[in-house]
């Protein structure tokens, strides 16, 4: 486990000597002398401000050493972060060389959450007892017609998970665990929000509208890719995304495409076009812009707070198409 980064430095003043200076010609005269510098004879320390804490980001925790020791097939440079598998963990999502994602790992931004209870968030299949840190299991689960390996690790107040897409080895597993528990800083509680500069600010009243504070936030800026994540305190997460694309016959092309697939087409601003699907439990919106061509993207969703009940999706469905429609608004 790793120590506190904070550090701080001391600067320790010099004291100046004072120099006395002589009287000249015939008898010695007492005259008086004015020193170049006061002195107190004792030295002041004093201290500068401590270096602030900067977020921990949990793509950091593993290297592409690691993921490559452990037979992990993925590519670290087009990571992205995200609030999953519950708001309250900030993970690195990692996309495998072909299609989809080769793993994603992450830590807990609150102290001490018990492994049993993130493990039952996904389910009990095939479940083992691993040996990293005070308690660890991973559990075997289908997502989305694919089976995924989920596992949990805490020592001490810092509990890390991963998932992954492709049968691990027990031992890599927990090789990869403990690395990141190795890790571990005090810092991973002190930033719930950490977003990039592009994304729009928690407090961005097309946000709090929608969801009302906001608890959790992070986020990914790559050069063809802005992610956005907000979580309030109950679950619910808002997920914006910006993409732009190669040309507006592109736009076009895809307004045309996705028309098909969305009963609900809307026009927010002149050059944007915004499709919308508002359902009870899940809500989400395509959106193109033709100067930039650019995709935008929002969905709403409950998430399973761990420790806690899951909360089914309850939103005000015109707070939402609101907040689509300022998202879809900045792509212009």
């Amino acid at each position: 486990m790793g120590l506190p980064r904070r550090t701080v430095y001391a600067a320790v003043l010099v004291t100046v000597l004072v120099l006395s200076g002589c009287a000249g010609g015939g008898e010695p005269q007492a005259e008086p002398q004015t020193p170049t510098t006061e002195s107190s004879g004792e030295t002041s320390p004093t201290t500068t401000e401590p270096t602030p804490p900067a977020p921990i980001d949990p793509c950091s925790l593993l290297s592409a050493e690691d993921l490559e020791a452990a037979g992990v097939k993925a590519t670290p440079d087009d990571s992205v972060r995200s609030l999953v598998p519950d708001p309250n963990t900030t993970t690195c999502l990692v996309p495998h060389p072909k299609e989809g994602w080769g793993i994603y790992y992450g830590f807990s931004t609150k102290p001490r959450v018990e492994v049993s209870q993130a493990i039952d968030k996904v389910g009990t299949e095939q479940p083992q007892q691993l040996i990293v840190g005070e308690e660890a299991s991973m559990v075997l689960y289908d997502a989305y017609d694919e089976k995924v390996w989920h596992a949990w690790a805490r020592e001490g107040r810092f509990t890390v998970m991963l998932e992954l897409f492709e049968k691990p080895k027990r031992k890599d597993v927990e090789k990869l665990l403990g690395t990141m528990l190795e890790a571990a800083d005090p810092d991973m509680f002190e930033f719930p929000i950490d977003l990039p500069k592009p994304c729009p600010s928690p407090r961005q009243k097309a946000i709090t509208n929608l969801i009302g504070t906001v608890a959790t936030a992070t986020g990914s800026e790559l050069p063809d890719d802005l992610r956005c994540d907000y979580a309030n305190a109950r679950g619910v997460t808002l997920n914006l995304t910006s993409i732009p694309l190669a040309s507006a016959q592109e736009a076009r092309s895809s307004i045309n495409d996705v028309g098909k697939l969305f009963d609900e087409k809307v026009t927010p601003a002149p050059g944007v076009t915004l499709f919308v699907s508002a359902g009870d439990g899940y809500a989400y919106t395509y959106a193109y812009t033709l100067k930039p061509p650019t995709y935008l993207s929002s969905t709403l969703d409950a998430q399973y707070v761990i420790g806690t009940f899951f909360s089914p999706l309850d939103y005000d469905k015109a707070a939402f198409r609101a907040t689509a429609a300022w998202w879809a608004r900045q792509g212009i």
